[in-house]
């Protein structure tokens, strides 16, 4: 599944149902509190076998970040295989 519909469905699961959600989205327009991000993020980490480090994790706002996370996570996991 492509990664910007995987979030999109995975937030849809937290905070406010009846808002579209985007790349664009921030967690606070979603409705998303601090366990609601924790948990989502926890989510994502298994979802795609990656790590991000507590500073990436607070530094995170929107859909768009975890969209670049991802990338930058995954790309450093290939290159060190």
């Amino acid at each position: 599944m492509e990664r910007s519909l995987f979030l999109q469905q995975l937030a849809s699961e937290y905070g406010r149902r009846h808002i579209a959600v985007t790349e664009n989205s921030t967690f606070r327009e979603l409705g998303m509190g601090p366990y609601d991000v924790m948990d989502f993020m926890l989510r994502v980490e298994e979802e795609y076998g990656i790590v991000i480090d507590d500073a990436r994790l607070l530094s995170m706002n929107s859909i768009a970040d975890v969209l670049d996370t991802i990338a930058e996570c995954t790309q450093m996991h290939n290159k060190e295989e």
